[in-house]
Formats: C-alpha cells, structure tokens, sequence
C-alpha cells in the first residue's frame, strides 16, 4: 500500500496569530480541501488528529496526483496574510498487516517521519514510491532526487522532492537528523529542582519570540536556559542553537559569536547580520544567548533577527532586560530557602530546593552525607545565609569533605560579615557570589591557595605538567601537583575533564578564574605567571611544529584545539610584554595548526600584529613568522599578501644565512608562480629548493619539492611525467612520515589518473587522500577531495550525486574563509556541467542539501560512494 501523512506547518504559532476561533475555522477549510483532493483519488482516510492527515492509497500514481492536487488547492486558497496555511505532505509506499480493522506496518512511521522532514508547501516521497513510479510519471510531474537522509529511529533513506506546476520548488534543506541543529552544552551534573519553572518557560515560548531570563549572577540562569532549551526541542523542527558571550568585552563582537555559533562564515563581504539572517531564512530554530549583561548595548542585533527571521525564537539570560519590543522578562529568583527559626518537618526540608541542591553535591563529595535531625538546622542556615544562590551552594557544599554543616555555616557567616564593608560600587547580589568564592579560598591552606592563583592564568585549563610548570616550576612548595589540583577539584573551584588522549584536564569557571587573577595581581605574580605561561606555550609549539605534518598530525592538531585559548592569552601576552621573538617563533610554528583547522583569519591577523611590532628585528622568528603570514594568505587565497610576505621571507633569509629558509621561501613562491601559469619559474624555484634539500639530505623535504614539481607537469598536461615525480614523492614521504606531503600527492594522483581516464584509480586515490585528510581535520584538503568524488561522481553518470559533493565542498570552504588556489586544483567545471545534465529546481535542491551536510557528514558520505566498475573507455 502507498501512505501519505500531512500537517500543518508551525500551527501554534498560527494559532497564536488569529486566536482559537480564527484557527479553527482555518483548520476547518484546510481539512474539506484536502479531503476533496484525496478522496478524488481513492483515497482511504485512516486518521485525522488535530491538524495532520493519514491516508491510504492501492496506487502510488493516486497518492502522488491527490498531493499535487491538494497542495495546489491549498496554494490557491485566499488565507489570511497573518496566517497562510501551508502543508507539509510525506509519501511512502510498503506491505502492512490488517489487524482490528485497521493497518499495521513500520513502513506507515516511515511514512509520517518523512512528512516530518518535509517544509508546508512540499510534497517528499521515499525512494520505494519513486521507483514503483518509474517510467508512470505524467509528462509535467518529475522527482528530484534530495539524496540520503537519516530521520528519527530509523535507518538513511533516500528521499525525493515531487516537482510540478503549480508547486512551490524552492525549500531549505530537509529536516532531517543532519540538518538539525543542537549545540546546547551538555551537563555532567544533574539540574536539580526548577521543573516548574522549566515547564512554564516551555509554555512561554509558545507565544513569545524573546524571552530573556533575568537574575542575580550565581541564581542558575546558564542551567535553566539550557534545561528549558533542551524541553522545548520539539517545539523548535530545526533545533537550537548555543551562543555564549561571557568571554565578549566588546559588543562589536556579538554578531561573530552569533554567526560562529550558527557555522556562518564572516567572508568580509557584505554585512555579517545579513548572513545570520539568511543562515536562519525560515527555520523553526530556538536561539540561547547566554550572559548578555555586559554587551546589552547590542541588543538591537536580537530585534534584527526577530524582526527578518519568522520562525526564530531567542532565550537570553543577562542581569538586566534588553528593553526590546516584544520582549518577556522572566525574573530568574534564587532557590527557595527555608527559614531556620522555624523549620519544617524532614521531608519537607529535604524537598526544599536549595536543601536538595546542598544534599546533592554534598554526597557527590562524601556519599555518606545525609540530611538528618543534626545537620537539618545548619544545612537551613547556610543555604539561608547563601540566600540560595546554586554556585554559592555548590561551593559550600564542597566543604563536606572536611567540615561539618555546623563549622561551614559558622565559617560562612564570618566571611559574610567581612564582605558586608566592602566593594560598595558592586551590586549586593555580586558580593554575596564573591563571598562565597572568598570564603571557599580562605579556606584552603596556604599552598594551595597559591596553587589556585597562578592556576588563573590559563585562559583555556591545563594539563598537569602545564600546571606545574606555571605554578611549581622548581617544585618549591612541596606538595604534588596532582594532590594539589585533586584538592582544588573537591572543593568546586576547579573542574576535571578529558584531555586530547584521555589525559585528565583542569579548568576554572571564569567567575571563579577572574577572582583568582584578582588574588594573583595582589600577590604581584601576574606578570611572572604570565612569563610562565608563555615559556610553556613556546615549548608546546617547539613540540608541535614537526608533528603537524607527521603521522601523529592528528593527535597534535587535537592537542592544540585543546590548547587554543592559551595559546591566544601566551601570543596576547608576549605583545604586552615586549616578547615578540618568542611570540614570531610561536605563530611561525603554529601556521600549519591554525591552516589545518580552519582559523586562517585568526592566525593571520595574529602573526600581522607580531611583524608590526617595532620590536621585531632580523631575526630567525621573524623569519619564521614572515613564512607563515605567508602560508596563511595563500590559503586564504590572497596571493599578492602571501607573494609580499614570501619575498621578505627569501631576502631575510639570505641575510641571515639560513639555508633551510631559503629553500622554503623558494619552494612556497614556486607555487605563486605556477597559479598564473608561468610554470618555467615555478620549476626553477622547485629545482632551487631540492637543490638545498638534497644538499641537507631532508628526505621529507625533497618529497615536497618533488610533489611541486609533479604539480606543475600536471599543469602542463605532462601526465606520464606527472605520475613518475608522484611516486618519488610519494616514496620519499612516506619514508619521512610526513603524511601531509602524502596526501597532497595522493590529491594530484588522483588528478592525473581523471585526466588519463584511468577512473577506477581516479576513485581509489581520492577516497584514500580524503582519508588522510579527514584523520587530520583538515578543512582545505578535505574540501578538495569532495570536489575530486563530485567530479568523479559525474563522470559516472550521478549529476545530482556530484552537485550534493559540490555543495558540501563550498560549505567547508566557506566555513574556513579560504580553500585551495581553484587554477591548482584545476578541476573542469564539473559543477555546471552537471546543472547542465539535472536542470531546474533539482540541481539547487541537490547543491543546497549538500551545503548544509556538516564536515563529518560530507565526509562519510563521500567515502561511503559507491560506483560502477569502468575502465579507460568510459572516460568520455
């Protein structure tokens, strides 16, 4: 049997535009023309709830002309402006089971997930429909094939769009698992009590666009937004979006983090707002602005994308209210605390959610800790004097280990007496969180306390050895680093995680990290601490550089994304302070990290501020520095920038001598020469710098110089040739290690066996380079690779395959603002050649659903291709 499932798109919200009444009378008039449209066509109505339809068909061909038929009644029906219906339509054909007169089969969930991904106004069937239509289609009726598609609890399947006159044929991407969006942190501890609050932000939400949770720092805004986020999910078809701006000072960089957190790209063209906008279009999407308070002058951004984005819903916690229209203000109060003059009975205490957060975390640290008739009374008395603030809570909790409640109330009543004279500028609610934080640091021992204030010059947490060497480097205060941190780790002031290779990794909470560094600048060891930080920063770079290209790239690329706020705070540092070689060493080592991952802008604009230092002279790092400028504008393909950079490059090292460097300043402005075509130059620079390589007997480097030598003969056409210098690089890569080299020399094998038409090699090189280049995370190799396979996918007779490999290539590279030089990679322009072979909307639904696949499922989409075996002859 066939199955059609429909539904309204984004009811609640029309619901709330006209009222009940209103909405129901529109229900009503969708309901008798679709009803017309099905029956029309034989169709079996099996259910009706609410707002959705489920009908049976003997034939796919009557489900397939009653949805073009209901859905061009629909379109030409005069709705109200305010509240056009639009219906989403899935088909899905299968064997059922009849059993008490109605069907059973898994095929009908098939069927209702599909019309679940689909947008109002769309008709989606599986691939089983299109193949029982095949060859059944009506002259003016065609699929367009939108590729496979993961829904929920069920296996990929491949789905297509119905394309006919009269039909809308322009829709985002499918709602499918790929497509949705959730980045809502997840909690390792578990949020306890606020469900009815939870529940009545969900409610809220229904109605309301922005919604801004307002409070106290420390009331437990952050874990609300998210828990109430995370409930409300199924509100939201295309997900919810994370976006934290406690680490922004400047509310010009609100709209970065807004567009980071939704992957848009800032390509430097265009206004950056238009492009969130245009990311966001018509989603269902549920926006988490989180700790505004401090860039609230950026609030006109919010009213922007309310005002552009039609389906887009925004929580924002901050201290204060945005002061938008159309915005709720949801007073975020601290937990409930019970009064401890006249306590309840046990239970009832217990249920009390500040006593129940207290007890939580108390037994997370001591597993024996219970609430009784001795530690009721002064367990009330510090969540009283708390004024039930969850961090302050927490943080007491914490003591449980060492102390009674009754001494932890005691201490905390003390330090609360002493906050009561100072910091008057500050809001009353902020000095009650910073006492708490006080307290907790008075009470640790002297040495550890010293241990937690140098801990506060890690921007990014620490390894073990990281933390000893910044806060124990001679190992002068007697205690081990791993008690120390262990202790700091019990008593909620620095938190534990997993590190690159499981390696335990510890971090502060920032409110708690800007107390410590407060603590630290009184103690007069920033600047030391901060000395300390960057030596461990140099040498981490010193350990990376040959690793980046090597075979463990992966683990150090890794490694180093772990590392990436310290090597920020150490590069920020080595500016202020006036460390600028060591800063010129650091980005010059570093390139190849920030290439490889995609923060070409970053590493640039980084190494740009370090060579304008007037303190940089002649010097190696200089050197080294220039030669990464250089790396970085090349792939951000900015040639003239790159060749300035390279050129100083080539005259330093002259000057000093440095004949590594000047085979490298050769070997990287042979590759400028060979984008314009002037291949003679780029062989002379290629042979200059083998010259030194061999000379040096640099196995890896000769590797690379033979690679740019095989590129320019595949420039040239010279394909045979080509190929030998390919396998003496490849041989000499690999007996290096240097897997980056391999890789690139995998990419132009695979190349030459394209143009050769030797296509069953072509296959085999560009699945095997994707791989290495996926094992790196490595945004510019991996998208060259997905055009190689779309290419290739062509050539196989697949044009909506091919065009789905294109668009997920431009969305890596747009992602990274760069990619590899197009006159280099010089593929054929396979894109309009298979827009030629799938015209119309086909080939946009294609490319569009491509763009939108995240890196990781491009990736195993393209080495998941599968194709028919074909030799030489089929080249074409």
């Amino acid at each position: 049997m066939t199955f059609l499932f429909t539904d309204i798109e984004g009811s609640s919200r029309l619901e709330q535009r006209v009222g009940t009444a209103g909405y129901a009378g529109l229900r009503a008039r969708h309901r008798t023309i679709l009803r017309a449209a099905l029956s029309a066509h034989g169709g079996s109505e099996r259910g009706t709830e609410g707002d959705s339809f489920f009908v049976v068909f003997r034939d796919p061909t009557d489900a397939l002309a009653a949805a073009i038929d209901a859905q061009r009644a629909l379109a030409g029906e005069p709705w109200p402006t305010e509240a056009p219906i639009r219906v989403r339509i899935g088909i899905h054909a299968g064997p059922v089971f009849m059993s008490d007169d109605d069907y059973v089969g898994i095929d009908i969930n098939r069927a209702a997930r599909i019309e679940a991904a689909a947008h109002g106004g769309q008709v989606v069937v599986s691939e089983a429909v299109r193949a029982a239509l095949e060859g059944r289609l009506p002259t003016e009726v065609r699929l367009a094939d939108l590729g496979t598609h993961r829904l929920k609890d069920f296996e990929p399947m491949r789905l297509h769009q119905v394309i006919a006159p009269g039909l809308s044929a322009e829709f985002p991407p499918l709602r499918s698992l790929e497509s949705r969006l959730d980045t809502l942190p997840r909690q390792l501890t578990s949020f306890l009590g606020r469900s009815a609050e939870v529940a009545e932000i969900g409610s809220l939400l229904r109605s309301t666009r922005l919604l801004t949770l307002t409070g106290p720092g420390g009331t437990g805004k952050t874990r609300l937004a998210i828990a109430a986020a995370a409930a409300s999910l199924d509100d939201f078809r295309d997900g919810a979006g994370w976006v934290p701006l406690a680490p922004i000072i400047d509310p010009e960089l609100v709209t970065p983090a807004i567009a980071h957190g939704l992957a848009v790209r800032d390509s430097g063209v265009g206004d950056l707002i238009d492009a969130i906008a245009y990311r966001i279009g018509t989603s269902e999407l549920l926006l988490v602005l989180d700790n505004f308070e401090h860039v609230v002058t950026a609030a006109p951004i919010v009213a922007t994308l309310l005002a552009r984005c039609p389906g887009l819903g925004v929580i924002v916690t901050s201290r204060a209210v945005l002061h938008l229209a159309g915005e709720r203000e949801y007073p975020v109060a601290p937990l409930a605390v019970p009064d401890p003059a006249s306590l309840p009975t046990l239970a009832e205490l217990g249920s009390n959610e500040a006593v129940a957060l207290f007890v939580a975390r108390a037994q997370a640290v001591r597993p024996d800790f219970a609430l009784t008739a001795e530690t009721a009374r002064p367990v009330a008395l510090i969540c009283a004097r708390l004024d039930g603030l969850p961090l302050a809570i927490e943080l007491a909790a914490a003591r449980i280990r060492v102390l009674t409640p009754s001494a932890i109330a005691a201490r905390l009543e003390q330090s609360l007496g002493l906050l009561s004279g100072g910091g008057r500028d500050l809001p009353e609610r902020q000095q009650t969180l910073r006492g708490a934080i006080a307290w907790s640091y008075d009470l640790l021992d002297p040495v550890e306390r010293v241990y937690f204030t140098r801990l506060a010059v890690f921007a990014g947490g620490c390894s073990l050895d990281d933390a000893e060497a910044v806060s124990d480097p001679d190992r002068a205060l007697g205690i081990d680093v791993l008690d120390a941190l262990g202790s700091l780790v019990d008593k909620s002031l620095v938190r534990r995680s997993d590190g690159p290779m499981e390696e335990p990794r510890f971090r502060m909470l920032q409110v708690i990290r800007e107390y410590g560094l407060e603590r630290l600048a009184e103690a007069g060891e920033l600047e030391a601490c901060n000395d300390r930080l960057c030596a461990v920063v140099v040498d981490l770079a010193r350990r990376a550089e040959p690793e980046l290209i090597g075979v463990r790239s992966a683990e150090w690329l890794d490694r180093l994304e772990f590392e990436h706020d310290n090597i920020r705070a150490a590069l920020r540092w080595a500016i202020a302070a006036g460390h600028i070689e060591d800063g010129l060493l650091t980005a010059g080592r570093l390139w190849r990290f920030w290439h490889q991952r995609g923060h070409l802008g970053e590493g640039l604009a980084m190494t740009r501020e370090l060579l304008a230092s007037p303190r940089s002279g002649a010097t190696p790092g200089r050197a080294k520095a220039l030669n990464a400028a250089g790396g970085l504008a090349y792939w951000q393909n900015d040639f003239p920038t790159a060749r300035g950079f390279y050129e100083e490059y080539l005259d330093l090292c002259r000057a000093l001598g440095d004949r590594p460097g000047l085979a490298e300043a050769e070997y990287n402005l042979a590759f400028l020469s060979a984008i314009p075509g002037d291949y003679q130059d780029a062989i002379e620079r290629y042979d200059a710098a083998l010259a030194i390589w061999r000379e040096m007997n640099d196995v890896g480097r000769i590797g690379a110089g033979l690679l740019g030598l095989a590129l320019v003969r595949y420039l040239m056409r010279e394909y045979e040739e080509a190929d030998r210098l390919c396998e003496q690089a490849l041989e000499a890569a690999r007996a290096a290690g240097d897997r980056y080299t391999e890789a690139s020399v995998i990419g132009i094998r695979d190349r030459v066996a394209l143009e050769q038409g030797d296509l069953d090699h072509a296959w085999e090189w560009a699945t095997e380079g994707m791989r290495l280049y996926a094992e790196a995370g490595d945004p510019t190799g991996i998208a060259m690779h997905l055009d190689d396979l779309g290419e290739l996918a062509l050539l196989d007779g697949d044009p909506t395959f091919a065009l789905r490999l294109a668009g997920a290539a431009e969305g890596v590279r747009e992602k990274i603002a760069g990619g590899a030089p197009p006159t280099l990679v010089q593929n054929t322009d396979y894109v309009a050649n298979a827009r030629s072979a799938l015209p119309g909307p086909g080939a946009e639904a294609a490319w569009a659903a491509g763009r939108a696949l995240d890196r990781d499922a491009a990736i195993a989409e393209a080495l998941e291709s599968r194709r028919r075996p074909s030799g030489p002859s089929e080249a074409g």
